[in-house]
């Protein structure tokens, strides 16, 4: 959690990036959401037990192509730059991880379990 009178989250992403890069030698990709983009999320349905946060929306041909392969009782919901996947029978048994997500939505991603989510929103309420 930060503050910053920055509006572009392209610039302050990548202004993240630099700083990680310049301490540790290399920097993941940096996927940002605002206090009120995250209070959002946090308000979702919480039988959600994995949010993959995506770094853009897909385009629209993308969805408009994209197909799941059956993983068993598993669902997901793609909703703007946010991804919900419920998996009942746990994440490590799921197709639908966020390598999957990536590739085939063709953009950067990182996923979090519902846990993670609702302290980033305790945190983001302070």
């Amino acid at each position: 959690m930060f503050s910053t009178s920055s509006k572009s989250e392209p610039k302050i992403a990548g202004d993240i990036e630099e700083r990680l890069d310049e301490d540790f030698g290399e920097s993941p990709a940096v996927i940002l959401r605002s206090v009120p983009e995250l209070l959002r999320i946090g308000k979702a349905n919480p039988s959600r037990h994995h949010v993959t946060f995506l770094a853009t929306p897909p385009t629209k041909a993308v969805l408009a192509s994209f197909t799941l392969p059956p993983s068993g009782k598993d669902e997901l919901v793609i909703d703007g730059r946010e991804v919900y996947v419920h998996t009942p029978d746990g994440y490590a048994e799921t197709k639908y991880t966020g390598s999957f997500l990536e590739r085939r939505l063709g953009v950067v991603s990182t996923t979090r379990n519902w846990n993670t989510v609702t302290k980033l929103c305790e945190l983001a309420r302070r």
